[in-house]
């Protein structure tokens, strides 16, 4: 549900920050990954007709690498777990360096406080977070594809979303 007191075909700015791998914060020449901040949770209470429609206490944070060669968004089953996202019926082909699999999807809900955005979607649960990495989630091109990606590394980096996009897309 998109924010009842925003423009709805407004285009909105989410900040984009390069962060540190584990291990080699402060390495000068190390290799730093475009993430955002959003929530994420599951209210099996949720009820889109109030905003906000879930309970705030339910949304953890955490960081999303956004990723131009990845189709999906992929969220940590561990942390799907620990917020109860259900599985639903839909599956999602997905090519690992261990081959092809066949995943169960799951439903969460996404929330881009900054932006107004609160939405129910489905996501391919995976092991991502390992302690090797500055994200917990990859956002691949379902969710780029809503929105402008502006990467530099030199300046200002930021994704552009239209908030028409989220509503009939995620």
């Amino acid at each position: 549900m998109v924010d009842p007191n925003s423009d709805y075909n407004v285009e909105r700015k989410l900040e984009i920050q390069f962060a540190e791998r584990p291990g080699f914060e402060g390495v000068e020449d190390s290799f730093r990954s475009p993430v955002v901040y959003v929530g994420m949770g599951y209210d099996p209470q949720c009820n889109f007709a109030k905003y906000p429609p879930f309970d705030p206490k339910l949304v953890q944070g955490i960081s999303v690498l956004l990723d131009t060669g990845a189709d999906e968004m992929m969220v940590d089953e561990d942390l799907l777990d620990s917020v109860g996202a259900p599985f639903v019926a839909e599956t999602s082909t997905i090519k690992t360096m261990h081959g092809v699999e066949e995943i169960k999807r799951r439903k969460m809900l996404l929330v881009i406080k900054e932006l107004g955005i609160a939405e129910e979607c489905e996501v391919v649960p995976m092991k991502i977070s390992d302690g090797t990495r500055a994200y917990s989630a990859i956002f691949g091109m379902k969710f780029i594809g809503l929105g402008r990606l502006i990467l530099d590394m030199q300046g200002d980096s930021f994704f552009i979303l239209r908030l028409s996009n989220v509503a009939r897309h995620l």
